[in-house]
């Protein structure tokens, strides 16, 4: 009897289970029969289906095991189908793929009062699809109606499932419907998406799911002219499209983290209604954290703007007002000129607040707050220290600080290091700037519109940074950073101190950093942390470069190296 035969089934069922890597779990149950017994299982507990192949090739698994599905807890969907009338790819029950061909020729409707023919309404909405799989390059495979109506029956077997994921799919009134035959779903994040139309959709009441945490991000609309080419800058939305019901999912009373940017305005819509004259709220009762992003960036083209748009998000900050639940706000935006946010009673229970610089500095005066994080920030250095010595005032046991600067200033360090002795986790990034090449820096220009650009680019001239340039510290700077500085703070487990990407969010990855003498880029890393080690007890992870980061398990532990993929502007206030 071998050694693995020893062990009891249920231990290694278990051992499968605490296995957190799908990539390491399948390479185990490949290893033998009796592996792949145990382990099947815990490897099907997270699914990404990316394609409808991916669903046909699983379906047979499922058939075979009935008791799998209860055993799925997260799902990653990117799958989705066709109107009738709309040529693409599709993928049968064989998993073969094939191409439809559109029925016949759409008439072009643009200088034709269309909405006063309703029996060609279906022939707007396919064109509309047509060109927005165009403008999106959602130029993928899709399930034909068998398949997708195999995997909608498929949803309600996977009754312990807490996460779902949809992102870059058409969402049908069908798959609206499944989220009812969830019990378990708490994470629920929808991204990319395009909504039906509220014509073929079956009024529900969102407010009774189940879900907790909800994201909905980058949501599309309907494009009704992308130029020519399929693809254009000035794309056209349906001003009409109404994807209100889509937007409902907020309304889910159970619900306690949400995260929305102008695409998904759920305060305007959902939270906020105009009745007889007057402002009815209906917030959700238990609503305590809430992140309000800006709007991605898509393929290198903008989103066409849609109706309203442009007033987000002014209906946030009645609602923010209006919710003493509320323990955590990020805000991506900066305060209205003139603005009397948030009044002096409001945000009663605030803990972490993470915004632009005005932002912060309104929403945390005489709050209870343990962590603060300052966004992109065009302040100069004298501005932010006077800002770290009023938050200091207020509130001197501030646990965590994440705080981006224009420039590396070491000054601001030695102000910090003073100001907050009682930090666990500090987060200091900067740019990095080379003299007069502006165009570089694509995280300035994230956000702007076409519309924008001119304005943006005779202001950027004028900036000292963009002129001259800046730099990091210095080799021997950071050295001397754990020693002369993070020292005074005893409880600092976590320092990150970086220049930000100059490409966005995706890090490079170099081979050394200073000194190209040292056989790899973690020799350096370490070498550089070794005065720290001394003085810096308590640190278990520091990040001196966008793209490494390292950690240790305990005092006089190895520090080591892992790869950062992507650096997010954004903080969790983990810690």
């Amino acid at each position: 009897m071998t050694v693995t035969e020893d062990v009891p089934a249920e231990l290694w069922l278990t051992i499968f289970e605490l296995m957190d890597s799908p990539v390491d779990l399948n390479s185990v149950v490949r290893t033998c029969r009796r592996f792949h017994s145990y382990g099947i299982r815990a490897l099907h507990r997270t699914l990404v289906w990316k394609r409808p192949e991916d669903f046909v090739q699983n379906s047979a698994l499922w058939v075979a095991d009935s008791g799998m599905a209860p055993g799925v807890r997260s799902l990653e969907l990117h799958i989705s189908t066709l109107p009738d009338d709309v040529p693409g790819t599709l993928v049968d029950l064989n998993g073969f793929r094939f191409y439809r061909d559109a029925p016949g020729h759409f008439p072009e409707f643009e200088d034709e009062p269309f909405w006063l023919f309703p029996e060609v309404d279906q022939q707007i909405f396919s064109q509309s699809t047509m060109h927005s799989i165009n403008y999106y390059k959602m130029h993928h495979s899709y399930a034909n109606a068998a398949v997708y109506g195999k995997l909608i029956q498929r949803l309600p077997s996977f009754t312990n499932l807490r996460s779902l994921t949809l992102k870059n799919l058409f969402i049908t009134d069908d798959l609206f419907g499944s989220l009812f035959h969830l019990p378990s779903l708490r994470h629920l994040h929808v991204e990319f998406c395009l909504f039906p139309r509220k014509q073929v959709t079956t009024p529900r009441d969102f407010s009774a799911l189940p879900i907790t945490n909800l994201t909905l991000l980058n949501l599309r609309r309907q494009v009704m002219s992308a130029g020519r080419n399929g693809h254009d800058l000035h794309a056209f939305a349906d001003m009409d499209e109404d994807i209100e019901y889509g937007l409902a999912l907020a309304s889910a009373q159970g619900l306690q983290t949400l995260r929305v940017d102008s695409t998904a305005d759920v305060f305007a819509t959902i939270y906020r209604r105009r009745q007889q004259g007057v402002y009815v709220y209906n917030i959700p009762p238990s609503l305590s954290s809430l992140y309000v992003q800006r709007k991605q960036v898509v393929d290198g083209a903008v989103q066409p703007l849609f109706h309203a748009e442009q007033l987000f998000p002014g209906a946030v900050y009645s609602i923010m007002e209006r919710c003493p639940t509320l323990t955590t706000i990020s805000l991506a935006y900066t305060l209205p000129k003139h603005s009397s946010f948030p009044k002096s009673d409001s945000l009663p229970n605030l803990t972490y607040c993470e915004g632009f610089l005005d932002a912060v500095s309104a929403m945390s005066a005489n709050r209870p707050l343990k962590a603060i994080s300052v966004l992109r920030s065009d302040t100069s250095t004298e501005g932010i220290l006077d800002f770290l010595q009023r938050k200091a005032k207020q509130h001197p046991g501030l646990e965590m600080l994440a705080l981006h600067c224009k420039t590396w200033d070491l000054e601001i360090l030695y102000a910090i290091c003073q100001l907050f002795p009682e930090l666990r986790k500090l987060k200091l990034t900067f740019d990095i700037r080379l003299p007069g090449k502006i165009w570089e820096h694509v995280d300035y220009w994230h956000g702007i519109q076409p519309y924008e650009m001119y304005e943006a680019l005779e202001e950027a001239r004028a900036r000292p940074e963009f002129a001259s340039g800046s730099r990091g510290p210095e080799e021997d700077t950071v050295v001397s950073i754990g020693p002369h500085y993070l020292y005074r703070l005893k409880h600092l487990h976590t320092a990150h101190i970086f220049a930000t990407p100059s490409n966005g969010g995706k890090p490079d990855h170099p081979k050394f950093l200073y000194d190209n003498t040292y056989a790899d880029v973690e020799e350096e890393l370490q070498n550089l942390v070794i005065p720290w080690n001394r003085y810096c007890k308590s640190l278990r992870e520091v990040q001196l470069h966008a793209g490494y980061a390292m950690r240790r398990a305990y005092e006089g532990d190895g520090w080591k190296m892992r790869e950062v993929k992507e650096v997010r502007e954004n903080c969790d206030f983990a810690y």
